[in-house]
């Protein structure tokens, strides 16, 4: 049982508690009066008189109700019968006589009127109660909800006013007190408050008080909004959005007005710099030279601008708010709503390059398809950028044209600078190895030799021009050339670089740098005497040790300055010892992996030795799976190996 159904069941059991003491005290109020009558009948007769018994049945019927006052008119009847009739102690009168009945029926007749009045006592005393109880929850009710109005009124932003017939200001709430900067009196007419607060129209014109929009509404004129300037808390320019309606009584008569105002100056401020932004966002999209659109779910355009227009040959006026089929070729319109489709399937841009096309003659562009995106993600358009690349895809196409033309060239003539180099002379064994970093870049500029210069001495060459293609290859040509003519007049290598370095900075234009590693094998004397501009350090592998040793450059990069010597040395060479020479593509390996410094590249290089590989085109193998197959730079490697 809950608390709801305990509480009704202890009220019916109060209710039935107290009408069991109504009869009850009905009961005892009968008998108590007989009583007393009976005890001083006949000293004081009022038994003959039904009087007290119809004042108890009156004060019972007022305080009880119907039920007690019908037990208490049986019991009075029988009582006054039976003790005050005649003869005296019976329920009839013994003689039958009229006077007795009609003594019997005077008395049934008084206690009905008597009782029936005070039961209509009785009745509009608890309708006036019902009635002064419901007007009293009436009041309360209404000061509950005057007193909820007046919060829901006070927390209200915007301002409140009321006034009645007479134009006077019966309220305002604090919303309207904020709203303007001196203090308005609740009574003062309205026009007072419309003059003190300094309302205008937009325009800056004073208001006509008589248009007014609390005056209209008193006319009985709803005005939903209208918006006026007052001097408000953020100056003379506050912006507020008035609504007003008539105040109605259920007869249909006026009885005032009210008005809602909101300050909308921040909404107004906001809407005019949008409308600003919006009008910069046309001018730049109309006039930016690039095609611009954004196009809707059904890939109707629904904006565009002139420079697509005339990509299109189409009236701009003609593309808003059609589809693509109305005024484009059918295979382009398919093609720009299948893309349209897929970017809204996918979310992703779809990108065209070179889009070819025909409209008036063969055009190409570069179209990009993007989604636009509501803050919460939805996709509501897709914007797209076309580009005519017409003029720039002729241009990159006669410029790859020259470069293919280039390229051919600059490869020949540095297949013919390389050159084949022999594979034994005399003790000696010669392998080369030439790896581009980039299939469109193998026209580089490294480069090798090998010539014997007299029956007993052999010139290497190992060398590096700065940059790449027809330049660089001419470059190679200059500097190899020239070594091996200063190399027939001159086997020491100290001397050949200097001269060639000194013919370099004299006939090359060189933007860049040379870097060259010189040499000259003793078949007889089995030696190697050498000279390193600036070149990347050579590999010596000693037999009798097994491990590498570096040999380092002896002067500056070669061509750079005049006047400048380099040193030469001089090393012995065994049966089995070997040299490796190469560009800095291989000391300094460069990819994607990371990088292979010189230390790494030795220990790849003994391992393979101390594995009996003596191979260069192995060791170019290792260093390229290293890479993953993306090197950076060209590899130019001479590998010499002593053999007796």
């Amino acid at each position: 049982m809950n608390d709801n159904e305990a509480a009704n069941g202890g009220f019916r059991l109060r209710i039935r508690w107290q009408r069991w003491a109504a009869y009850g005290v009905s009961v005892l109020a009968v008998a108590l009066l007989t009583l007393g009558l009976y005890a001083l009948f006949p000293v004081f007769p009022l038994g003959d008189h039904p009087m007290p018994y119809l004042a108890v049945i009156m004060v019972v019927a007022y305080l009880f109700g119907e039920g007690p006052v019908a037990v208490t008119f049986v019991l009075a009847l029988l009582a006054f019968d039976y003790y005050f009739g005649e003869p005296p102690e019976t329920l009839l009168p013994h003689a039958q006589t009229i006077d007795g009945w009609s003594h019997l029926v005077g008395f049934v007749a008084s206690s009905f009127i008597v009782g029936f009045a005070a039961l209509l006592m009785r009745r509009s005393r608890h309708r006036i109660q019902r009635l002064a109880d419901q007007l009293d929850e009436s009041k309360r009710l209404a000061e509950h909800r005057r007193a909820e109005l007046e919060t829901i009124l006070s927390s209200m932003i915007g301002g409140v006013v009321v006034i009645d017939t007479d134009r006077r200001a019966v309220y305002a709430n604090p919303g309207a007190a904020r709203m303007v900067r001196t203090r308005r009196e609740i009574g003062q007419p309205v026009e007072v408050w419309i003059r003190a607060a300094n309302i205008r129209e937009l325009d800056g014109t004073p208001i006509n008080v008589d248009d007014h929009p609390l005056l209209r509404a008193l006319k009985g004129e709803t005005v939903p909004e209208k918006l006026v300037l007052i001097d408000g808390e953020s100056g003379p320019d506050t912006v507020v959005s008035a609504s007003t309606a008539p105040i109605r009584e259920p007869g249909g008569g006026i009885t005032g007005a009210v008005l809602i105002a909101r300050n909308i100056t921040p909404q107004r401020r906001l809407q005019e710099e949008l409308e600003r932004q919006r009008t910069l966002l046309e001018t730049f999209t109309q006039n930016v030279p690039v095609g611009l659109t954004f196009v809707d779910r059904d890939v109707h355009y629904v904006i565009a601008n002139r420079a697509l227009a005339e990509i299109n040959r189409v009236p701009l006026e003609r593309m808003i708010g059609r589809h693509p089929r109305e005024f484009l070729p059918a295979a382009l319109a398919a093609d720009t709503e299948t893309a349209v489709q897929k970017v809204f399937a996918t979310g992703e841009p779809v990108q065209w390059r070179d889009f070819a096309t025909v409209l008036d003659g063969e055009r190409y562009f570069d179209v990009e398809y993007l989604p636009v995106r509501t803050s919460e993600g939805e996709i509501i358009g897709v914007g797209v950028v076309v580009i005519e690349t017409t003029e720039q895809l002729k241009t990159r196409r006669e410029l790859e044209r020259s470069y293919e033309r280039e390229h051919r060239i600059a490869e020949t003539l540095q297949t013919s600078l390389l050159g084949a180099v022999p594979t034994r002379i005399n003790s000696f064994e010669f392998e080369t190895v030439y790896r581009a970093a980039l299939e469109e870049a193998r026209v580089g500029g490294d480069f090798y030799d090998v010539f014997q210069i007299s029956e007993d001495k052999i010139g290497i060459v190992v060398g590096d021009v700065s940059g790449k293609g027809l330049s660089a290859a001419v470059q190679v040509a200059m500097a190899k050339y020239s070594l091996r003519g200063r190399a027939y007049d001159c086997d020491k290598p100290s001397i050949i670089m200097e001269q060639v370095n000194k013919a370099l900075v004299r006939d090359m234009d060189i933007e860049g740098f040379v870097t060259i590693f010189a040499g000259v094998l003793d078949c007889t004397g089995k030696t190697l005497t050498y000279a390193n501009g600036g070149h990347s350090p050579a590999i010596f592998w000693k037999a009798a040790d097994r491990q590498p040793v570096l040999l380092g450059p002896t002067g500056p990069l070669v061509g750079i300055a005049s006047g400048v010597t380099y040193q030469e040395r001089t090393i012995e060479l065994q049966r089995g010892d070997e040299l490796l020479l190469g560009t800095d593509g291989l000391f300094e390996v460069q990819c994607g992996p990371g990088f292979l410094e010189i230390e790494g590249l030795l220990e790849i290089y003994a391992e393979l030795k101390r594995s009996g590989v003596d191979s260069a085109s192995e060791l170019v193998a290792r260093i390229v799976e290293f890479c993953r197959g993306e090197l950076r730079d060209d590899i130019a490697v001479l590998r010499v190996s002593v053999v007796e």
